[in-house]
């Protein structure tokens, strides 16, 4: 009888966190690409397209990938071309995609269900069969293989566990049961199950859509500061949000998403820690992303008015609707008596606050410092 295993369909959360996380620290460069066209912007966001479809393909790929059990023994077929098998780096788990193999029921003098030491991150799906033939050993990630004819044969974790709170006393009764070690057991071949074998898997581990959102939004949101300043040459004026402001939309997202992630059942040690980290995010992207809002959002563009200096790089509106500005305290504004006056361009965005180009204000710095 021949009975074919394939890898267990990847849940939604999987296929989503695998497109788009080689994009994500792109994303935010939208922003300055589009706000001036730079042509290495361009260039990155192709090259990070690209690697995303690739690793989607790579990813995808490995869920094709098939154990043939047969009276003769045990058949291992990738679903890549041959000249690729061997060479490339498999995104679920960290290794290379092994190539065809076959191992005949009479080579196999023993079978272990390990947990490998070499593990890049903790979790069931990395719990490793090892067939021993002696000279040689075949090793097999054991628990994502289910019967193709019977989808339902699988690893199973009883549904009242959930996966980073399993009972370890019922692992050697699950993992008798899984498809590849009954395989073995009707061979008569020997199934040893080492004492550390662990199914749990941690949450962090689990590409929920707590993780997968988390996952997404976290580097974003890091990244957005960095990518903000290359793109947008404009700072607040002394009038802007107030740092009151940033703290509580930063901790009204943290508690939002923690109780979102406790409604989960989701641990309370990682519900209070991956709330922080992201409301901690926020707090260093909200400055950078109010001022790209308030530029997309200005229907207006760059208005000139005149201040009067005021020494130490401030200055006062000679307008009364106006905002004081401080800029950098450099040598060139000493050379300037006080109340002097000096033309500045502002934009009002939609979000009602000035701010400050500074293209032509650099210029003349770096000049005068260059003498």
């Amino acid at each position: 009888m021949v009975k074919q295993l394939v890898l267990q369909k990847p849940p939604r959360a999987t296929k989503i966190h695998l497109l788009l996380s080689p994009l994500i620290p792109l994303i935010p460069l939208l922003v300055p690409v589009f706000m001036s066209s730079m042509p290495m912007g361009y260039i990155l966001i192709g090259l990070g397209l690209i690697t995303s479809l690739i690793v989607f393909y790579l990813a995808i790929s490995a869920f094709k990938e098939r154990l043939i059990i047969d009276n003769k023994g045990i058949h291992y077929r990738s679903n890549l071309p041959r000249k690729l098998q061997g060479q490339l780096l498999n995104p679920n788990n960290g290794q290379f995609y092994k190539e065809d193999w076959t191992v005949k029921w009479s080579e196999i003098k023993a079978a272990y269900i390990r947990k490998p030491t070499t593990a890049p991150i903790p979790g069931n799906q990395f719990l490793t069969l090892e067939l021993d033939m002696g000279l040689q050993r075949q090793h097999i990630f054991l628990c994502q293989w289910t019967d193709s004819q019977n989808p339902a044969n699988h690893l199973c974790i009883p549904k009242d566990m959930l996966p980073w709170d399993v009972d370890n006393t019922i692992a050697p009764e699950c993992l008798r049961h899984s498809p590849l070690p009954q395989a073995l057991i009707k061979q008569g071949i020997s199934l040893e199950i080492e004492a550390d074998v662990d199914l749990s898997t941690p949450f962090y581990n689990c590409l929920n859509r707590y993780i997968v959102l988390f996952s997404l939004l976290f580097p974003m949101l890091l990244m957005f500061p960095m990518y903000a300043q290359v793109g947008l040459d404009e700072i607040y004026t002394l009038e802007k949000p107030s740092i009151q402001t940033n703290v509580i939309l930063s901790l009204l997202t943290a508690l939002i998403f923690s109780l979102w992630m406790l409604r989960g059942k989701i641990p309370k040690g990682h519900s209070l820690v991956t709330g922080f980290l992201l409301g901690l995010t926020v707090f260093v992207a909200l400055p950078s992303t109010l001022l790209t809002l308030n530029y997309l959002t200005d229907k207006n563009g760059l208005q000139t008015y005149p201040y009067l200096h005021q020494g130490e790089g401030e200055f006062k509106p000679l307008a009364p609707h106006l905002p004081n500005i401080q800029l950098r305290n450099s040598d060139y504004w000493q050379q300037f008596p006080q109340e002097t006056v000096h033309e500045f361009e502002l934009r009002q965005g939609g979000l009602g606050f000035y701010q400050v180009h500074t293209t032509v204000i650099d210029g003349k710095i770096h000049h005068y410092e260059q003498k």
